[in-house]
């Protein structure tokens, strides 16, 4: 479903998350990284406080010098109903 609306997955092979890389959203959107907040919180809160959909961004799982490698992705959580999972994609679809 992330396919389906740009967004490129990193499938796992067990877990209740998904990461996608959200690089080709930010760029649409313009969310840069700036010295006080990175891509992927931008991003993240858009889609909350815009859009109604959660993620959660993952530089904060990164240690300060290294929260670049994750300013391009967000997790997903894919552990709901169907029905949860494509309205997500219908908002994700009209970004």
């Amino acid at each position: 479903m992330l396919k389906e609306v740009g967004l490129e997955p990193v499938v796992p092979e067990g877990g209740l998350f998904v990461l996608a890389d959200i690089s080709k959203l930010a760029a649409k959107h313009d969310f840069q990284s700036d010295s006080s907040e990175f891509k992927d919180s931008k991003v993240v809160k858009y889609l909350i406080k815009e859009k109604g959909l959660a993620a959660i961004p993952t530089t904060p799982f990164y240690s300060r010098e290294h929260k670049t490698l994750g300013e391009n992705w967000v997790r997903f959580c894919f552990f709901k109903t169907d029905s949860t999972l494509e309205k997500a994609v219908d908002i994700l679809k009209k970004i």
